[in-house]
């Protein structure tokens, strides 16, 4: 669509305020959009993704960095044709190499979910450092937010969320504070 740039190798530049796409046939249930972006430009910019007129997001994007994003698309919001709008602040300038709408991953087994296992990857959303070298049994978060993303089988039934962490005490910390929150309700606040 319109308010694309040149391609530079991989990626292609927004350059107008805005930037469109056109699809069909997304995936019937539950859906993860997921878009690589780069800044190109000297400061940090914000992307916010607009899908039918629905604002999904607003994507933080690093000077000089690039990075994924996956957003869940919530119920109802894709039809047979959509649009999606990706908009940058008038001095934006972002850079996308790919995007991609996907079915979500349903919920594994009653192991749960392992971040530290390649086959679980397509669970983690945001904020997970890459998996450790030494075949460790656990991966890190990094920065302020971490999501995992999963899809159920009977959503209406009742279930006991189960997570194990682990903290990172250095330079002088005593504990780490840490959020739980499910579907945007906190579950449990731990330190």
């Amino acid at each position: 669509g319109p308010g694309w740039g040149d391609a530079d190798g991989a990626w292609r530049t927004i350059r107008a305020r805005e930037a469109l796409v056109w699809f069909a046939d997304p995936p019937a249930v539950a859906a993860l959009l997921r878009v690589d972006v780069e800044a190109t430009g000297p400061s940090a910019s914000m992307l916010r993704l607009h899908l039918n007129g629905m604002e999904l997001d607003a994507v933080p994007v690093p000077p000089r960095g690039s990075g994924t994003r996956a957003v869940v698309v919530p119920p109802g919001a894709l039809a047979a044709d959509n649009l999606l709008r990706l908009e940058q602040p008038a001095e934006g300038t972002v850079a996308v190499a790919s995007i991609g709408l996907s079915g979500m991953p349903a919920y594994p087994d009653e192991e749960g979910i392992h971040p530290a296992r390649p086959e679980h990857a397509a669970h983690l959303l945001t904020g997970w450092s890459a998996p450790e070298t030494d075949g460790s049994a656990f991966r890190w978060t990094d920065g302020h937010e971490a999501r995992v993303v999963f899809a159920l089988g009977d959503p209406g039934r009742y279930r006991v969320l189960r997570v194990r962490l682990g903290a990172f005490l250095d330079r002088g910390l005593d504990a780490q504070r840490v959020r739980v929150t499910f579907e945007s309700g906190m579950v449990a606040s731990l330190q």
